[in-house]
């Protein structure tokens, strides 16, 4: 009787312990589910940042050879009174150097 009495508890104390064990583990698992979700949203965002500024960039480099063509066009363009002028060379960077 007092065997089996001692069985019954400890089975009853093993039972508690494995369901606070699974609980845990849920817990864990969900926390580890939110976390995902949130840097995937958060991945997510980034990308679509990346592309756009990828694309204000592509805008800004067309706008930029065109502004550079206008100034080929009308800003060296040599005026009667005036000698000729030459563009400028670009520095290393693509830029024209400016005048001090």
């Amino acid at each position: 009787e007092y065997n089996r009495l001692r069985s019954d508890v400890k089975r009853a104390r093993n039972r508690e312990h494995a369901r606070a064990s699974r609980e845990r583990h849920r817990r864990a698992y969900e926390t580890v589910v939110a976390e995902r979700d949130v840097f995937s949203h958060e991945r997510d965002e980034a990308i679509n940042q990346v592309a756009m500024l990828r694309t204000a960039l592509a805008s800004s480099e067309f706008d930029n050879r065109e502004l550079r063509n206008w100034i080929d066009r009308y800003a060296y363009a040599p005026a009667a009174a005036h000698p000729p002028q030459q563009r400028p060379q670009d520095d290393a960077r693509g830029y024209y150097p400016t005048a001090a």
